[in-house]
Order: C-alpha cells, then structure tokens, then sequence
C-alpha cells in the first residue's frame, strides 16, 4: 500500500511591522509582569519570527530573572562573568 503524498504550500506572506509605540507597550507589559512562562516563551518566538531584538532581550530578561529553569532550556546556561584574580 503506498502513502500519497501530501503536498504543503508554503506560507510565503509578509509579517506586517509593529509600531513603536506598540512594541513600546508590549516590553512594559512583559517587564511588569504581565505574561506567565508559556506566554513569555511564545512572545519571544512571535519577536524572533518578526525581528524585534529589543522585544526579544526584554522577553529574555524577564525569563531568565522570573522563570530560571525555562531559561536555561531555550537559551542555556547563563554565562557567568569570569573572575580575575590579582596576584
């Protein structure tokens, strides 16, 4: 028995850009924590997708201070500052 092939059409659509003032509101909220752990993580996708890089560190931010563990699973271990030692 043979499986048809399914053909998927590609969604080649343009993202329409946000305003300023709305991705100005969209990092007050996620700074205030408006957004659980899932929502933060989809957000950041959603910014990613679009290129918004200031969305995306606040996004990071707010993960890495309020939800450690989920995070270090999307983008790893926190990079620790070395220490220099003076001898």
């Amino acid at each position: 028995m043979k499986n048809p092939q399914i053909k998927v059409a590609s969604l080649a659509f343009q993202v329409p850009a946000m305003s300023t003032e709305k991705i100005e509101k969209l990092i007050e909220h996620v700074q205030s924590g408006k957004y659980n752990e899932r929502e933060l993580l989809n957000l950041y996708d959603n910014a990613k997708e679009r290129q918004i890089p200031a969305v995306m560190e606040a996004i990071k931010l707010k993960l890495r201070a309020d939800f450690p563990r989920a995070a270090t699973r999307k983008f790893g271990p926190k990079e620790k500052e070395t220490q220099k030692s003076t001898a």
